[in-house]
């Protein structure tokens, strides 16, 4: 019995979830957007985060510090990841163009 409860937490901390979203502000219209031509590279930008609230590692959550970095000239789209590991967290950005 005591392995069980012992065991408890580990499973906990590797249970996980995730989600991917674009968001809703800035919208574009994806219409427009020729995936063949206009989408070269992505790049993914990670932080992690205690309780989904304190910063543990991780750099920028910005598309603009990315694009720059990453020396884009034309931003496509933005997509936003979520992913859930216990107490841990993993909030990651990312960016699509050329």
């Amino acid at each position: 019995m005591k392995k069980i409860i012992l065991l408890i937490p580990f499973v906990l901390l590797l249970a996980s979830c995730g989600v991917k979203y674009t968001p809703v502000v800035n919208m574009t219209d994806i219409s427009k957007i020729d995936f063949q031509k206009d989408i070269e590279r992505t790049e993914k930008n990670c932080a992690y985060r205690l309780l989904n609230y304190l910063p543990l590692i991780g750099s920028s959550y910005s598309a603009i510090e990315i694009a720059k970095e990453a020396g884009f000239h034309k931003v496509s789209a933005v997509d936003y990841q979520d992913d859930y590991f216990g107490i841990l967290s993993r909030k990651c950005i990312i960016v699509y163009g050329k």
